[in-house]
């Protein structure tokens, strides 16, 4: 603002004018932070350029250990695994019926007292039938071990963060996360910040993201089973915020705000931060009286608060004050 003489005619151009306000002001910072859950869970394909087949989860879906999260074209090898167990069922069958009919020979021979070749002949059955049927279950547990690689089951309860979008000619990549699994029993948000002193170990958050207000406790690192983190010598901090409520963002890496209360004043008079000047080292305002003459006048200044400054001593409520 232009130096004015300590008493001049005020025309009404120039400059806005502020009245003194009475009010509660309040000093507050806020910490930008990024949420994590304590448990995630990759789920990926070991296998490359494999066609996909059905997705069973969303974004957003609630999951608990061995639940079918995704497939591949499972359609081929359940046929083969169909009619594997198909032709070791017949097996089985005929291997019942070459025991018994072995048996029945060993029975007849003992009664005869005579040897004859039907009972070796039904014993080398019994012995192929049963090879060919353990070569059967062989071929199964191999079918039913490479159809468990083209599944991806959940291994921990959370809520699905993330789904790969599938079109039609879409092909797995090796080690490729396809589905995100976050553990929701304690999800954090993690903020690294110079203003860490202004937080406790027990002090209860209130976290804004996406529009959602998520109640939180601020958590040693230890408790979480991490280490705590320093950068920028000593300068910043790590600080965990665990939710405490029922309810976490359903977004991977979601950001969040936290807004601390650091210091208030109540039912105080307060004006502009604008309107105040500097002059001789002395926080100085010019006061616009009743009369339009305006006048500068030395104030004493407490909290700054945002756009706002606290005035303890130089003016009234309810009096106007200049600023550009």
């Amino acid at each position: 603002m232009p130096k004015l003489p300590l008493v001049t005619p005020y025309d009404g151009t120039g400059y806005s004018v502020f009245e003194v306000m009475r009010g509660d002001l309040k000093l507050t910072e806020t910490i930008t932070c990024s949420y994590r859950a304590t448990q995630t869970q990759q789920a990926s394909f070991s296998e490359g350029g494999k066609p996909f087949g059905t997705v069973y989860v969303s974004v957003g879906d609630t999951v608990r250990p061995g639940d079918l999260l995704i497939e591949l074209d499972v359609s081929d090898i359940l046929r083969e695994i169909e009619s594997c167990r198909y032709r070791a069922d017949i097996l089985e069958i005929q291997l019942d019926e070459a025991r018994d009919s072995y048996q029945i020979a060993l029975e007849t021979q003992q009664l005869t007292g005579t040897y004859t070749i039907a009972a070796d002949t039904k014993a080398a059955r019994v012995r192929y039938l049963d090879s060919s049927l353990d070569i059967q279950y062989s071929r199964l547990s191999e079918l039913e071990n490479k159809l468990a690689t083209m599944r991806l089951y959940a291994e921990i309860s959370g809520t699905v963060t993330y789904v790969k979008r599938i079109t039609g000619d879409s092909r797995t990549m090796k080690g490729e996360s396809v589905v995100t699994i976050s553990d929701d029993t304690s999800s954090v948000f993690v903020a690294s910040t110079e203003k860490y002193n202004l937080l406790s170990y027990g002090d209860k958050v209130e976290i804004l993201s996406g529009g959602v207000i998520y109640p939180a406790v601020v958590t040693d690192p230890a408790l979480l089973g991490r280490e705590e983190t320093e950068s920028y010598s000593g300068m910043m901090r790590d600080m965990y915020f665990v939710l405490t409520g029922t309810e976490s963002p359903s977004a991977a890496n979601a950001r969040g705000e936290i807004t601390l209360l650091v210091e208030n004043r109540d039912d105080v008079l307060y004006i502009r931060n604008s309107a105040i000047m500097s002059i001789a080292g002395k926080p100085m305002v010019y006061v616009l009286d009743q009369n339009g003459q305006i006048s500068a006048r030395e104030i004493t200044v407490g909290l700054k608060a945002g756009r706002y400054t606290e005035v303890t001593d130089g003016l009234s409520e309810g009096e106007t004050v200049l600023w550009n």
